[in-house]
């Protein structure tokens, strides 16, 4: 009798501002599973449908309702990357609306704000 090993899997809390960057985390977490990495489409896929936050499966209801059984996993970080990830605009209005700002997050600031001063697109809206 042939027994199925569970990789044992903790998922990061959802990083609600930036998507992108819980997916490279989640996909972190994945290689390490134990006792071997997670890496079909159908597995991670599950794993992401189970953990998301209400609030963002309703915003990719579609794709959980009737998933792209081409690449699930694929399309769905795809379509919640797209569909919610702040924009730039959010992003620094989000960043300067900050009542206190210690020093390194003001550093931070800036420093962001000078990298993304050099983006052509990006200029309209950073301009005073």
């Amino acid at each position: 009798m042939a027994t199925q090993e569970m990789a044992a899997i903790v998922i990061p809390p959802f990083i609600q501002p930036d998507p992108a960057l819980w997916f490279h985390i989640l996909e972190s977490t994945f290689e390490l599973a134990s006792p071997k990495p997670t890496t079909e489409s159908k597995t991670k896929y599950n794993f992401v449908v189970a953990h998301l936050p209400p609030e963002i499966a309703t915003v990719v209801r579609d794709v959980i309702i009737q998933p792209d059984f081409s690449d699930t996993y694929a399309d769905l970080k795809h379509k919640i990357i797209d569909r919610c990830s702040e924009s730039k605009t959010q992003e620094f209005r989000r960043l300067l609306a900050c009542e206190s700002l210690r020093g390194s997050e003001a550093e931070r600031i800036t420093s962001r704000y000078e990298k993304e001063s050099r983006n052509p697109q990006h200029r309209r809206f950073l301009t005073v």
